[in-house]
């Protein structure tokens, strides 16, 4: 019987050939231009791996190096001959080597489907022990699994285009300073992006129809940067962003017709705040079921740097819009629009209920008025606005 050494080493001398050029294996321009930005100079492919054929994806990642004598591994992955984009392939893959120079595995938009999901196993697994100078994974989803579409351990990853869809937990990070860009978690049945860890980013990432949490972070000085969760008829059942630990940033996320709280966060310190900039949370028919920001045993640093609740934009939900609990203290709000003079804009309940100990920044406005009070002023403490 053949292991899976011999198995990489027969695919490696006939099969998975280095190919002189990217158009020569995949077609899909965002899948070429990430390749070239991340991976300046590269020749391409060295390994190129055609599903359709049979071809394993794990015997590639195993066994790949760099061939063409570019300075990067790189593996590829297609459903094609043409090189054109999308498919689907029943296998798992998992990452857990060490490679000396600079990691890529990119699929032609290609999906994986867990083929044995009563096993257990996450659908991709990027495992603690891989290694690699640079370790990034473009365009190849992953569907299916009972645990997790993506399971990514370890440190500074960065996965950009790869979707997780259909899984229990869409994709799990843990681990510090790695990066997940441009994804999609739709339609997991738990969590659609769970991220343990410091330093980690988030972007401009899709989370529709999850079965609970859309976001859910647990850890210090992360960053959730464009994300777009939920939306009118696909919010998640729980929180759209539920935030726990330190020095944590949430900017420029629309939060949208989600079944508990637009955002939730909690565990800041006054050395380290966790900033809540610019979001857009519920709106004309898209409002979430709870509060629409909810802030609780969270401290701030009460100074102008950094505002924790500045210029985000909050209608339509069905209770509180922004609630900043009892013991959550030394918060800034600034700027910040709470429902609007028209009553399918106003949020379900108050449009603020602010506990004593935070201050008022100025500019803020409860269903089209501004609230009274000069910088550094306390915050009124009396529900704002109504129903």
């Amino acid at each position: 019987m053949k292991t899976r050494t011999s198995v990489a080493l027969l695919l490696l001398s006939t099969v998975l050939l280095p190919l002189p050029s990217d158009a020569a294996w995949c077609t899909k321009v965002t899948t070429l231009n990430g390749l070239a930005e991340r991976f300046p100079g590269n020749l391409g492919p060295d390994l190129v791996v055609r599903v359709d054929l049979g071809e394993q994806i794990q015997d590639a990642v195993d066994a790949a190096t760099d061939l063409n004598g570019d300075g990067y591994i790189i593996v590829g992955a297609v459903n094609s001959g043409s090189g054109g984009p999308y498919g689907i392939t029943a296998q798992r893959v998992v990452v857990g080597r060490t490679y000396l120079l600079p990691f890529g595995l990119f699929g032609c938009s290609l999906s994986l489907r867990d083929p044995a999901p009563q096993a257990g196993l996450p659908t991709a697994h990027i495992e603690a022990t891989a290694a690699a100078p640079d370790l990034f994974v473009m365009d190849l989803h992953a569907t299916g699994s009972h645990v997790a579409g993506w399971l990514v351990e370890g440190n500074g990853r960065y996965l950009r285009n790869a979707y997780a869809k259909n899984n229990a937990v869409g994709y799990s990070f843990i681990g510090d300073g790695n990066t997940l860009h441009n994804g999609t978690a739709e339609a997991n049945s738990d969590v659609g992006v769970l991220v343990q860890g410091s330093g980690n980013t988030v972007k401009d990432t899709r989370v529709m129809g999850n079965g609970s949490h859309g976001i859910e972070v647990a850890g210090d000085g992360n960053a959730l940067l464009k994300n777009l969760v939920g939306e009118r008829k696909t919010g998640n059942g729980g929180t759209g962003i539920l935030v726990r630990g330190a020095g944590n940033v949430l900017q420029e996320n629309k939060v949208h017709g989600n079944g508990g709280d637009g955002i939730e966060v909690t565990g800041g310190t006054a050395a380290s705040p966790n900033v809540i900039r610019q979001n857009t949370v519920g709106d004309r028919t898209r409002g979430n079921a709870g509060h629409g920001i909810h802030v609780h045993g969270d401290i701030g640093n009460g100074a102008p740097n950094a505002l924790e609740i500045e210029r985000n934009t909050v209608r339509s939900n069905g209770l509180t819009g922004i609630l900043v609990a009892a013991g959550a203290v030394g918060h800034e709000l600034k700027g910040n629009v709470s429902g609007d003079n028209s009553a399918d804009l106003s949020n379900g309940d108050c449009e603020y209920m602010v506990a004593e100990g935070n201050l008022n920044a100025t500019g803020n406005k409860a269903d089209g008025l501004s609230i009274p009070g000069s910088d550094g002023s306390a915050f009124p403490t009396t529900c704002l606005g109504s129903p």
